[in-house]
């Protein structure tokens, strides 16, 4: 993916909201940013035809499968899972995210939201709603 860009970890709760929506391409559309999707959250996208549309999405390079294997990525996501009892999905973007310096894209609210928020800081958080609007100010969705 392009090294100028803003790399962002994707969480479960924005792929599947964009699939529901026929609306994945953003993620491989949209200028000045490239997306990452850790291992853990492509299986918590169960339904298969769900998992199929992703799939087909990494598949074509729009969007990117990555694993954690870097022992302080690792260290966050352990911590993440035990202390914090967040999702293995939402662990591995904020361990990227933290680690890497990148943004992420999350749905989550409440605990989620919180811990991101402490550890990157609300500039650094994406919603859905958020890529819609970028989409429709990059004219890659119509206005709404």
């Amino acid at each position: 993916m392009n090294g100028n860009s803003i790399s962002v970890a994707v969480d479960a709760t924005v792929c599947i909201s964009l699939i529901q929506n026929a609306e994945l391409q953003i993620l491989s559309e949209l200028p000045g940013y490239s997306f990452y999707v850790p291992d853990e959250v492509v299986r918590e996208v169960r339904r298969p035809e769900q998992a199929t549309e992703l799939e087909n999405a990494i598949n074509s390079g729009g969007i990117e499968r990555i694993s954690i294997t870097d022992p302080d990525e690792l260290l966050i996501f352990a911590e993440l899972r035990d202390s914090r009892r967040l999702g293995a999905g939402e662990s591995a973007c904020i361990a990227l995210a933290q680690s890497r310096n990148w943004h992420i894209a999350t749905d989550e609210l409440r605990r989620c939201r919180r811990e991101i928020v402490r550890r990157l800081g609300e500039q650094r958080l994406l919603t859905a709603e958020a890529l819609r609007q970028l989409a429709r100010a990059h004219d890659i969705l119509k206005q709404s």
